[in-house]
């Protein structure tokens, strides 16, 4: 990728931040209440932003009420203003100030840049000054992002504490975020180093495009991805990488090869043969972390995965050991694999369509050992007729230690991507209309 390119997608990104951010205050007192303390109007990449942030803390500080009107008046038109709603639905006050973090990692991050290109021009002068000079600077650097270690458990335990409160607020190193889905990123609290997650769903319910469309995104973050498909060949996930990148089909050598520009500096593996055995697959796995070309692991799918030379004679039995292996893998080798799995035809029969835990094919160890359960549901494939066949229910079913819930989105199968949509799923309206069908019977 060009500097040029990198740019853009972090001044994408700083836009993103910034417009949810700014999102919350207006709709949100609380929001705002607790944006305040953690950033500057200076933080702000975007000139409309940065007014809108300094007027609504001098509003907050003369003690008036916010009034959207008045911050906006003069910046933005009404257009905009929708879009500044519709960016809030994966803000509020629970995720302000992680959203924050990553606005201040950015700046810290431009600073880093910026004091850098000036030691590079310093060093025109005087190379022996100004090495001595970085040394330190960088040494600094370093201590902010690691703190010495003690012995004493006491100490060791506050700076645990200090840690973890960062990477809550950054998600530097340890986690990773689907920007393109920031609702379910906000209740997900992305995918972390360690975690074994699980995203199913019945055939044709589009786990495989949610698992190619996360990794695409995590791959323009630069982070290396390893995608292992023991069901597709290597073309037929190349094909759909394309559609995702250029977004739209890809009928022409010329579109894969547009595609192939625009991800020329992406490190996303693909492994398609050999992999099956869970042993060898974390054993490429481990070399890839070695090499720092891998961050992040996607699977698909996880029942078709087998240990060799298994001779026991349950197919759950297996199913769970490879689960567990999948689940140390994860903490040994401090990446998140995200493993997608098939949902048994159980959902199908009954009246209420939505998945739950039950579901999950062959073994129930696949719901212990996994630290998340993310179902992809596509209602109108149940045969909910009042819903268009693209409308796909993200379902956080399992969430360790986190919130569980729903997000609507829409399937873009020209695109090979999922599209959030404003508004939550209301299941009780979903399992009332399951109950009227059957009532009524087939016609």
């Amino acid at each position: 990728m060009s500097d040029g390119q990198a740019n853009v997608m972090d001044l994408e990104r700083s836009k993103a931040l910034e417009l949810g951010i700014i999102a919350s205050i207006l709709h949100s007192p609380e929001a705002a209440a607790r944006a305040f303390p953690l950033l500057r109007e200076e933080d702000f990449t975007h000139q409309r932003f940065r007014v809108i942030y300094q007027r609504a803390k001098q509003e907050s500080e003369a003690g008036r009420e916010l009034d959207v009107s008045v911050l906006v008046g003069g910046i933005v038109n009404y257009t905009h203003l929708a879009s500044i709603t519709t960016a809030h639905s994966g803000f509020g006050p629970d995720t302000v100030g992680y959203y924050a973090g990553l606005i201040l990692e950015g700046v810290r991050g431009r600073d880093l840049v910026r004091r850098l290109g000036q030691f590079a021009d310093e060093a025109r002068n005087d190379p022996a000054a100004v090495a001595g000079q970085l040394r330190e600077f960088l040494d600094r650097w370093g201590h902010q992002r690691a703190p010495e270690r003690s012995e004493n458990l006491g100490d060791q335990l506050r700076q645990y504490v200090e840690l973890q409160a960062e990477r809550d607020l950054s998600g530097h190193c340890s986690r990773s975020d689907f920007f393109c889905w920031p609702r379910l990123t906000a209740l997900m609290k992305g995918v972390t180093d360690g975690q074994l997650v699980v995203v199913a769903g019945r055939t044709g319910h589009g786990k495989t495009s949610w698992a190619i469309n996360a990794a695409i995104e995590l791959a323009f973050q630069q982070i290396p991805v390893l995608f292992f498909s023991c069901e597709m060949s290597r073309g037929e996930i190349l094909t759909r990488m394309a559609q995702n990148i250029i977004r739209g089909p890809v009928d022409s050598r010329e579109d894969l090869m547009r595609a192939a520009d625009q991800a020329q500096h992406l490190i996303t593996a693909i492994h398609t043969s050999g992999y099956e055995d869970p042993g060898v697959l974390l054993a490429q796995v481990a070399s890839a972390k070695r090499r720092n070309r891998c961050r992040a692991v996607f699977i698909d799918y996880l029942q078709l995965l087998s240990i060799s030379g298994y001779n026991g004679d349950a197919r759950a039995q297996e199913v769970s050991k490879i689960t567990r292996r999948l689940k140390e893998g994860a903490v040994s080798l401090e990446v998140p694999i995200i493993a997608l799995a098939q949902l048994n035809r159980s959902v199908e029969a009954r009246h209420t369509k939505k998945p739950t835990l039950a579901d999950l094919r062959e073994s129930g160890a696949i719901e212990q050992d996994a630290d998340k359960v993310l179902f992809v549901s596509r209602p109108r494939l149940y045969g909910d007729d009042r819903v268009d066949e693209r409308e796909t229910d993200l379902i956080l079913a399992k969430h360790r230690n986190g919130p569980l819930g729903t997000v609507k989105a829409r399937f873009q199968a020209e695109q090979y991507r999922f599209v959030e949509t404003a508004g939550a799923v209301d299941d009780d309206e979903r399992e009332q209309s399951g109950r009227d069908r059957a009532a009524g019977g087939d016609q």
